[in-house]
């Protein structure tokens, strides 16, 4: 989200690579939260750009071995 009640849109970034110990998961699906709303609808100070959603379901995509 870059500004309160403009549309929200979807991004897709390159990846480079997974390093040690950390783990790439596929978003599959994701939701906001009531706190979410209120930072779209500008009732709820946050810094933007900001990304919204944090319930998510996710596959394992890659992990970067130990």
């Amino acid at each position: 989200m870059t500004h309160a009640k403009e549309p929200l849109e979807i991004r897709e970034y390159p990846l480079v690579g997974v390093e040690k110990g950390w783990i790439l998961v596929k978003i599959r699906c994701c939701a906001i939260c009531g706190s979410d709303l209120h930072t779209w609808l500008g009732t709820r100070p946050s810094p933007t750009p900001i990304i919204l959603g944090h319930e998510i379901m996710a596959r394992l995509w890659n992990w970067g071995r130990v």
